[in-house]
């Protein structure tokens, strides 16, 4: 149903898949027309999508922190 699983860093999952599906059948349940259901879980995506940008760009910089550090002649 939804593609995108979001992992962290330390390899934890944000969301599941059962979760993300849950969610939808949830949402589905509360009578919700096609179109809004659509809109539900394309913006769901798109949450998950920027959410595992954020993380990624945390992790980047955190490393690049690091590697200055070490790299530093103190």
């Amino acid at each position: 149903m939804l593609g995108a699983v979001l992992i962290t860093n330390s390899n934890e999952m944000l969301i599941t898949k059962e979760q993300q599906e849950a969610l939808v059948d949830k949402y589905i349940k509360e009578k919700h027309n096609q179109d809004e259901c659509i809109g539900f879980i394309d913006g769901l995506n798109a949450m998950l999508e920027l959410v595992s940008k954020i993380e990624q760009r945390r992790i980047d910089d955190h490393n690049e922190l690091q590697n200055k550090i070490a790299e530093a002649d103190f």
